[in-house]
């Protein structure tokens, strides 16, 4: 058993984030290929976050990855739109787990991580799986790729297509 836990924050716009499930819903019923979908998909989760930028980003079977439809809040510019990355950009392991953990959220890239204790566990002393933990720490390395880049949160949703 892992418990996390997180400060209680009370939460009053139920209602408006309602509305835009409901309104994302509608517009992408009427949209007419994949790429009209994925700028739904982006324009409304910005909409929904508040992030300055949101992006759909697809691999290939070779594990390149393409911006797909990028959405920015002004005065953010659109600078991701139609790139391409090589598949070295996200290690193998980091692309296990958006199979395992489809919904993944950094609110602050420059966070103090919380040690966990224990570190393993009592009954097996095997290390703790916390590949579905929701608040694990994020790899050094992705946290400088993040800061290197000048991004302070993400939420990775992951949309599969059978096992990929």
């Amino acid at each position: 058993l892992l418990v996390e836990f997180e400060p209680y924050i009370q939460y009053r716009e139920e209602r408006k984030h309602l509305n835009i499930v409901h309104r994302t819903i509608q517009r992408l019923a009427g949209a007419t290929d994949v790429l009209e979908a994925c700028t739904i998909v982006t324009e409304e989760l910005q909409k929904l976050t508040g992030f300055n930028r949101v992006m759909v980003y697809e691999f290939d079977k070779e594990w390149h990855g393409e911006v797909l439809a990028e959405t920015t809040a002004p005065p953010t510019p659109q600078i991701y739109l139609g790139l391409r990355f090589p598949a070295s950009d996200i290690p193998a392991q980091a692309r296990a787990l958006y199979r395992i953990n489809p919904c993944r959220i950094l609110t602050d890239a420059y966070y103090k991580a919380s040690p966990i204790l224990p570190t393993a566990n009592p009954l097996t002393e095997a290390p703790l799986d916390l590949s579905f933990a929701t608040f694990r720490a994020v790899s050094p390395v992705h946290l400088q790729y993040l800061h290197n880049i000048g991004v302070v949160a993400t939420i990775t949703l992951s949309v599969l297509v059978g096992e990929q």
